[in-house]
């Protein structure tokens, strides 16, 4: 959180992180991510098991929805965060995919 700039994230309903509950594959993993805390203006994917969790970052340009859908590689199973930049502060939801088979060299 530090090399995003913060300090302390806050659990929130609003960030809805939404995706197959299992995959035959962590090859292509497809994931969508939302926000409804007013004036996001940053979204990021971790995911938490992959040799570098972080996966995918976007600014988000102001008067814009804050939607993005996008695919995803996973090594294994493991929790997905989304992490939101809303006026300063920054809040993280979160989703379990499970894997069948890895995403080889998902680093």
């Amino acid at each position: 959180m530090r090399e995003l700039g913060g300090d302390k994230l806050v659990s929130s309903e609003s960030v809805i992180l939404s995706g197959p509950e299992m995959v035959g594959s962590g090859s292509v993993v497809p994931l969508t991510m939302s926000s409804n805390i007013p004036d996001t203006e940053f979204m990021a994917i971790l995911v938490h098991k992959n040799p570098i969790p972080m996966t995918a970052a976007f600014v988000i340009p102001a008067g814009t929805d804050a939607a993005i859908s996008t695919r995803i590689k996973m090594g294994e199973t493991s929790t997905i965060y989304g992490i939101v930049r809303a006026a300063g502060k920054y809040y993280v939801g979160s989703t379990m995919i499970k894997v069948l088979a890895g995403g080889g060299g998902c680093g």
